[in-house]
């Protein structure tokens, strides 16, 4: 069982690693990619100093912050869109290779988990499996968690996911527009 396990992880690891390198050669190096990212960083940084300076609530420092926040929502769309075309290839490229994998590791069992999932997720995490013990684990549930897992954290050394700033005002800025 553990070197179907290891070679679970290996197949995830290869299988990120391909996707970031087509990430990269269709957005991450692109010029217009790195003209939006340093946009993006840029009216982050501005819209969260503001934020922190802001003590009393005046009219035209809130009408300016919420066109700096307007901005911010506006690049993270055009990021979105430029991202788009090659997620789609990159999530067409991965259930191809899931699919072959799977017909390899169809039936057997590649690891054993500590817990038994909740039964929403029995059906991914014992898929294909014949036994009756949903601790045992499958080729999909294990390759899903280890991708996710490992595409995160390649994107973090790369450098190409955005900063907390970003995250945490673009997040915010969605919060407050479904508030109005």
């Amino acid at each position: 069982m553990i070197q179907y396990c290891l070679l679970v992880i290996l197949l995830s690891i290869v299988s990120a690693c391909t996707g970031e390198l087509v990430l990269y050669f269709m957005v991450y190096s692109k010029e217009t990619y790195k003209a939006i990212a340093g946009q993006l960083e840029k009216v982050a940084a501005g819209v969260d100093k503001r934020i922190d300076t802001i003590a009393e609530v005046q009219v035209a420092s809130r009408k300016r912050l919420e066109r700096e926040q307007e901005r911010l929502k506006t690049l993270n769309k055009e990021m979105s869109v430029l991202k788009m075309k090659s997620m789609l290839f990159v999530g067409l490229i991965f259930t191809g290779m899931m699919g072959v994998f799977n017909r390899y590791f169809d039936g057997i069992i590649v690891a054993k988990l500590p817990f038994i999932p909740v039964s929403m997720i029995q059906g991914v995490s014992h898929r294909n499996i014949d036994n009756d013990d949903f601790t045992d684990c499958s080729f999909i549930f294990l390759y899903i968690l280890c991708t996710m897992c490992i595409r995160t954290n390649i994107q973090k050394m790369l450098g190409y996911q955005p900063s907390r700033t970003v995250t945490k005002l673009t997040q915010a800025a969605s919060v407050f527009d479904g508030q109005r």
